[in-house]
């Protein structure tokens, strides 16, 4: 795998989320700093997750590639902030992390992105509900997920994304 696999992923994360957004929302967060959970300001505990592929890209230093499985509806929100800044603590001797999250397990482990002609690709890439960077250098990265909502009788997927820093270690 190399970095045009990388790309694909980007591409199609990128080409994604904005193609379905109704609005988009930005927003920062210093994982350093997190109310505990349930209490304010950042609502939701820790979802049980899995990491359900890990590989490395071909770049030198390496990117760190993670398939990550949010089980139940935890997807958004500070839930899914903290899987993002609990992903960043659990891996501080990679440079580079680059996730993508999903609310299925198989889709998770299956889906080949910039595929278009996989089988069952749409039926993967609707689970598919966010994307998380990070550069261990800097102590900064983003999360970006989808927001389901219910609008004038329609769903519609607000984006949100989310700087994220951590105090340095």
């Amino acid at each position: 795998m190399g970095r045009g696999f990388l790309i694909a992923i980007i591409s199609v994360v990128a080409l994604t989320f904005p193609v379905v957004a109704q609005t988009s929302y930005e927003q920062e967060k210093d994982c350093s700093n997190l109310s505990a959970p349930d209490q304010y300001p950042d609502y939701g505990g820790l979802p049980g997750y899995e990491i359900v592929r890990k590989e490395y890209d071909a770049s030198k230093p390496p990117v760190l590639l993670l398939r990550i499985w949010i089980k139940g509806q935890k997807t958004y929100g500070a839930s899914v902030i903290r899987v993002g800044c609990t992903l960043a603590s659990e891996f501080p001797q990679e440079s580079s992390i680059y996730a993508l999250i999903f609310d299925d397990k198989k889709a998770a482990r299956s889906l080949a992105p910039g595929f278009t002609d996989q089988l069952r690709y749409g039926d993967y890439l609707w689970h598919l509900r966010g994307q998380f960077q990070w550069d261990n250098n800097k102590h900064q990265g983003s999360l970006v997920y989808a927001l389901p909502e219910y609008k004038d009788g329609l769903l519609v997927v607000d984006r949100v994304t989310t700087r994220l820093t951590m105090s340095k270690r």
